[in-house]
């Protein structure tokens, strides 16, 4: 194994004759090389023994090497170790140091560095004449072996604290190699002009690194933002004027796309001996993000304050250990006040409130507090100026991290006009309701005032026209039957009016009893046979049921909207048919009339059910009708619980249909 030359120049780099004695040996414990101190603490001609196992020439106990050199090799750190060296008859403990060196080298090498101050004793002797150990040498070398385990303790102690701190260094290194990546270095020579910048910039801003020495030229001024370069000079004049302080800008750059990101350059001045600057160095960081999200903040908050604005609504925080209320904006406005840099305290808030009004809110924000429950109320406040406002609170408890309430969070609103508008619909309304009233007493006073003359001047037509007492000419016989016709039209239409304001006023009371329907479209049938005759229509009516279907009704009510029905069926179905059908649908009494009239456009339907409308065509304005036969007819269905419904098309006809709730329906058990 040739050694030699290879060896002599590992001694040079790292071998020092003045170093303590060292050895060089391979992992599986050859001898490679040596210093001069070596071969003194020794006292043997070393170069003999290179290539050989280093037990071959140097008596170290085989059971110390064995357990702690093999420890040495596998830790890869430096390793304290506790050897006996035998030389003669004398046998010494010393303290050595093993460790692997960092060289990339073949064979892998391990230096064994004694220590001379450790433990050397050269000239002690174990044996006398006789082949025996004294028994002081005994105990003095006992004394000395526990001084090298405590040294060589130590010193392990020591190599665990640098191993430690080797490690905390290297995390710091880490951790500062991230954060230059990250945020970049930059250095400036004011003397040279010369500007460095690490690749940070470059890769944060798209270009190359020789992209970047060709953009920014002889000056960054070149990608500096238009609108930020006149603070950029400015910062850094201002900082080059008094280099004491710290340097901090924040401004825009060109990127490679042309598009600007924003970059805050923190750094320092180094001045030379007469305090001027002669270089500027420091970090570079990448802020686009968090500027783009402060804008978006920004304006995030400025849409919040337009809405609370427009929306009258501020919002509050109380906290409830210190009473103190922090306002929005918008709740200064609200209430009339001057906003206030500090917090507003609650006994001042409470001062703002109506005095009617305080005790229940005070009531309700402490039930929400001390339920955990939400708070909604509305109070009147008094502004600085006498006025008086309208506001809505909703509040939420906040807890802490024990449950407990610490904060009480929410909004006001302004909901002075909302309730301004309430009280004047609601004046409205009653004032409608008052007016609908004393209609419908009016009516119904004035309807029993006119049927009074009205029955007389209706008997005596009658009795002229049948010319009961004594024969008239036959123009005063028609005269007669003309006065009946108008005065029975004019009762039917005062009746007809008075029912409606009984309805409306809710004084209209049925009458329930158990009808037939069939025999209640009989008696319609007999009642206007003569005018469908007269309009030659063909009055259609169905034959007995068997079973019968029978209804609780008022008879008298049903037999009114019957007649209605089927007298407009006929008045508009002049030539035409008019059938009137009884069926139980579903358990539901259902009468329906049909005609084949003029009938009604879908748009015009809604129209026709109101009281007092009529539809303006030719068709329609061509019969006479108050219009309250079809709006009368649905109430006094709806008052039995029933419903009313058209079904028609212009040119085609129309029907009507009642139908009735199935509680109404009497069945073959009853």
């Amino acid at each position: 194994m040739n050694t030699a030359p290879e060896s002599e120049g590992i001694f040079h780099d790292i071998l020092d004759d003045a170093a303590p004695p060292t050895l060089l040996i391979t992992e599986d414990g050859v001898l490679f090389g040596y210093n001069s101190s070596a071969s003194d603490f020794f006292g043997a001609n070393l170069n003999a023994h290179r290539g050989h196992d280093i037990l071959d020439w140097l008596s170290i106990t085989p059971g110390a090497l064995s357990a702690q050199f093999k420890t040495a090799i596998s830790s890869r750190h430096e390793t304290p170790l506790l050897l006996d060296i035998r030389r003669n008859a004398t046998r010494t403990p010393h303290a050595a140091l093993a460790s692997h060196l960092p060289q990339s080298h073949e064979p892998p090498l391990i230096k064994l560095t004694w220590d001379r101050r450790v433990g050397v004793r050269e000239t002690f002797m174990g044996q006398n004449n006789d082949g025996e150990i004294p028994p002081d040498t005994i105990a003095s070398e006992r004394q000395l072996r526990r001084e090298l385990e405590d040294t060589v303790e130590q010193l392990a102690a020591t190599s665990h604290q640098l191993l430690k701190r080797e490690q905390e260094i290297r995390a710091s290194e880490e951790r500062y190699s991230l954060a230059v990546r990250e945020a970049g270095i930059w250095d400036w020579n004011l003397d040279t002009n010369q500007v460095y910048y690490s690749p940070h910039l470059a890769e944060v801003l798209g270009y190359s690194e020789s992209e970047m020495h060709e953009t920014i030229g002889d000056s960054i001024k070149h990608i500096v933002h238009p609108d930020d370069l006149d603070k950029y000079l400015d910062t850094l004049r201002a900082h080059l004027e008094n280099p004491q302080k710290p340097y901090i800008s924040e401004h825009r750059f060109r990127t490679r796309s042309g598009d600007y990101k924003w970059i805050q350059a923190r750094g320092r001045s180094i001045c030379n001996d007469r305090g001027k600057a002669i270089r500027l160095t420091g970090i570079i960081t990448d802020i686009d993000r968090l500027k783009r999200t402060e804008a978006a903040l920004r304006e995030s908050e400025t849409r919040l304050k337009e809405a609370q604005h427009i929306g009258q609504i501020g919002d509050f925080s109380r906290d409830l250990n210190t009473d103190r209320i922090a306002w929005s904006d918008e709740v200064f406005s609200i209430f009339g006040i001057a906003q206030t840099e500090g917090d507003t305290l609650f006994d001042q808030f409470m001062e703002l409130i109506h005095p009617d009004d305080i005790d229940a809110l005070k009531l309700s924000i402490q039930r929400a507090i001390d339920e955990i429950v939400p708070h909604h109320y509305e109070y009147r406040i008094v502004r600085p100026d006498g006025s008086l406002r309208w506001i809505a609170a909703n509040a939420q408890p906040v807890l802490d991290d024990h449950g407990k309430p610490c904060r009480l969070v929410g909004t006001v609103q302004d909901i002075t006009d909302q309730k301004n508008t309430q009280t004047a619909l609601q004046q409205a309304k009653e004032d409608a309701e008052y007016a609908n009233r004393t209609k419908s007493e009016f009516l119904a006073h004035m309807s029993h005032e006119l049927r009074t003359p009205l029955n007389s001047i209706l008997g005596f037509s009658e009795v002229m026209s049948r010319q009961m007492f004594g024969g008239l000419r036959q123009q005063y016989q028609e005269y007669a039957e003309i006065i009946f016709t108008a005065g029975d039209h004019l009762l039917n239409l005062i009746n007809d009016i008075l029912d409606l304001s009984k309805i409306e006023a809710g004084n209209l009371e049925l009458e329930d009893e158990v009808v037939s329907a069939h025999a209640l479209i009989a008696d319609v049938h007999a009642l206007l046979a003569n005018a469908a005759i007269s309009g030659d229509v063909d009055l259609l009516m169905p034959n007995s049921a068997n079973p019968p279907l029978m209804l609780h009704a008022d008879a008298r009510r049903l037999k009114q909207i019957l007649v209605n029905l089927v007298n407009n069926a006929i008045k508009f179905s002049p030539g035409g048919e008019v059938r009137v059908l009884a069926h139980n649908v579903a358990g539901r009494v259902t009468i329906s009339i049909s005609d084949t009239g003029c009938g009604i456009a879908p748009e015009n339907i809604p129209i026709v059910l109101n009281p007092f409308t009529q539809i303006r065509d030719n068709a329609h304005l061509s019969q006479e009708g108050t219009g309250l036969g079809l709006n009368l007819s649905k109430r006094l269905t709806e008052l039995h619980g029933g419903e009313l419904s058209i079904d028609s098309e212009l040119g085609t006809g129309t029907t009507v249909t009642i139908s009735f709730p199935t509680q109404r329906t009497v069945n073959k058990h009853e």
